[in-house]
């Protein structure tokens, strides 16, 4: 899924006080937040996203005793009055972000401290992770305040609304152990796992019959390579054996509105229908229901 995260490590104040790193945290965690009028208050978690990435930023905020933070360069950090800016677009040094802390009478305020450095850094694959919160939809990513974000902007994922790509793949008798498939809905991506036989192939997710939210329901569990068990970042899908179909609110391209659209139900007879996401395209997803059931 596309949208600022941050990597495994990086600790999140809750509600009572203590920090827990992100990797950790679970969906009805009581969040430490914070409102655009600067109001320190307390959120729910409602979902946990986690997808790869291979460059991200460690951000110094403060002084050079803190812990850097781990992020990927499109996620939006708080500037003050109630505004939020994405990374890629902060300077450096002379720009001032907001963190949590104690003032004298023991209370959590938020407070302006300088950027002191970044470095970028590219690797092979690293796995990161965001959280969507309810109201008002705020966090602390190393005590430092940014906005949870995902919910609201979408996932970048095939146009199954362009039926160009949809391809009837007939069954192979000598399909590897990543290309195996079940009736209903399919996943694909590549694995990016440099220990697995897998490795830059493009895998298999078997999800199954059942209604399935792209952005709420991809997870480390739900998406993951069939042969080593690592996440594997969705990119299209596929439907053998079901009845189909999809809705969702599409955005076609940056600036453009978005526009809530559907199919109707369709038959995957025994064969493979997969979208070629090279021909039908990829776009940003701000809702996306994928539904299978028997035929």
């Amino acid at each position: 899924m596309t949208g600022g995260c941050f990597l495994p490590h990086t600790l999140v104040l809750m509600a009572d006080g203590t920090s827990r790193s992100i990797d950790a945290i679970r969906v009805g965690d009581e969040l430490l937040a914070f409102t655009n009028t600067d109001k320190i208050v307390s959120s729910m978690v409602q979902q946990k996203f986690v997808h790869t990435v291979t460059e991200y930023v460690e951000l110094f905020v403060g002084d050079e005793s803190t812990t850097p933070v781990c992020v990927t360069q499109d996620h939006p950090f708080y500037v003050g009055k109630g505004q939020f800016v994405p990374l890629k677009h902060i300077n450096g040094k002379n720009d001032t972000l907001f963190t949590c802390e104690l003032n004298e009478d023991g209370k959590s305020v938020l407070t302006k401290k300088p950027i002191i450095g970044r470095k970028n850094v590219t690797v092979p694959s690293a796995c990161v992770y965001n959280l969507s919160t309810d109201y008002p939809n705020t966090f602390f990513a190393n005590g430092i305040a940014v906005h949870n974000k995902p919910g609201d902007l979408g996932a970048a994922f095939v146009d199954v609304s362009n039926t160009s790509g949809l391809k009837r793949i007939q069954w192979s008798h000598t399909a590897p152990s990543w290309r195996k498939a079940k009736p209903g809905i399919c996943l694909e991506g590549k694995c990016n796992n440099t220990t697995c036989v897998a490795v830059g192939r493009q895998v298999i997710m078997n999800i199954g019959l059942r209604s399935f939210d792209y952005l709420g329901d991809v997870n480390e569990t739900t998406a993951m390579c069939p042969c080593c068990s690592k996440y594997v970042e969705p990119i299209t899908c596929a439907f053998n054996r079901c009845m189909w179909r999809w809705s969702g609110i599409k955005q076609p391209a940056p600036g453009e509105p978005p526009r809530q659209i559907s199919a109707d139900w369709k038959e995957a007879d025994n064969a493979y229908h997969c979208f070629d996401e090279q021909i039908s395209g990829t776009v940003i997803w701000r809702k996306l229901v994928l539904e299978a059931k028997a035929r």
